[in-house]
């Protein structure tokens, strides 16, 4: 017979990434030292972490924990990271300093020359606001004037010398400093340089839209935007002209990994997970997990939630999601 079986016709899904949508699938059931074990354990934990969308690497730091989360802060990739910080750092459209201090002394702790060179890189605005707030340069070219230095300042090239604004940054400071100049002495000397030409608010700004236009990707909107989710939808809009789906689900190949967490966390005990289970097209799934995911993360907007912790997807904030796809979903029966 010519005939093949089912299963070697079909794709197979490699090991790496059936363990990271496992993870997110079960990361609500598990405390935070079973799911870091359970990564641990992993046949390749550095793949399984670099293997999560950057939504599902951001739920999945705050149930491990940020001091304990080392080994997978050390393992993410750059689009993680920012993910990560453009969710904790900002007060509305205000950069928080100490929020900056506190995640790039533990990316610092994770990897220092990683971070060095994500911050001569596509952190370089974090990286001058950062330093602009505290740190204090001086440029010395006469060896003269270095007798007039005040206590605290140290320098690596003998040009610039830098001292910490604050004591309980200066370890954190001095060390991030040293990672730079090792990473790249001239871009090292550019940042430096250019910082007495910063205008912070400028500066800051530019970074707030920046970030504001990554989280958008992502589902989270601004707040008047995000509101339009609670707005009232006539059932009419999901009526089709006949059986199966739009082929607009198909229409787009979908680019990297789908966040998993926020569908994992709506139950299975509605009408709406229930339909979910029952397909067997993993693109369609996929976009309706990617859906799902912008939508969940519209509703955290809506309500404020901006830097959310993992008790919002246990306390139920999806559930207005998946409620009113049941009961329009019922309508139409």
């Amino acid at each position: 017979m010519n005939s093949k079986r089912v299963n070697e016709t079909e794709p197979v899904m490699p090991a790496v990434v059936y363990e990271s949508e496992c993870l997110s699938r079960k990361l609500h059931a598990l405390t935070g030292r079973e799911v870091l074990k359970e990564i641990l354990d992993s046949h390749d934990p550095g793949a399984l972490i670099r293997e999560l969308p950057c939504e599902d690497f951001f739920w999945l730091i705050k149930k491990v924990g940020a001091d304990d989360s080392m080994a997978i802060l050390s393992s993410a990739t750059a689009d993680q990271w920012q993910c990560l910080l453009d969710l904790e750092l900002w007060k509305k459209d205000r950069l928080d300093i100490s929020h900056a201090f506190h995640w790039l002394n533990l990316f610092r702790q994770a990897d220092r020359q990683k971070l060095a060179r994500w911050l001569l890189g596509e952190g370089e605005y974090l990286a001058c606001y950062y330093l602009f707030k505290t740190a204090e340069v001086m440029e010395i070219n006469n060896e003269d004037n270095l007798l007039d230095l005040p206590e605290g300042f140290f320098s690596i090239d003998g040009v610039f010398h830098i001292r910490a604004v604050d004591r309980e940054y200066r370890e954190s400071i001095e060390d991030i400093i040293s990672a730079l100049a090792r990473e790249d002495s001239q871009r090292y000397a550019s940042l430096i340089c250019g910082l007495g030409g910063t205008i912070p608010a400028e500066l800051e700004e530019e970074m707030y839209q920046l970030k504001s236009a990554r989280l958008a990707e992502h589902g989270f909107l601004p707040y008047e935007e995000a509101l339009a989710v609670y707005a009232p939808l006539d059932a009419a809009v999901l009526v089709t002209d006949g059986p199966g789906v739009s082929g607009s689900a198909h229409d787009e190949a979908i680019i990297g990994p789908v966040p998993a967490i926020p569908l994992a966390q709506a139950g299975t005990r509605n009408l709406f997970t229930e339909a979910v289970s029952c397909i067997g097209d993993p693109p369609l799934l996929d976009r309706l997990k990617l859906e799902f995911a912008g939508l969940a993360n519209q509703i955290l907007s809506a309500d404020g939630c901006m830097t959310p912790e993992h008790e919002d997807l246990m306390q139920g904030r999806f559930m207005p999601l998946i409620q009113g796809i049941t009961t329009r979903t019922q309508r139409l029966r």
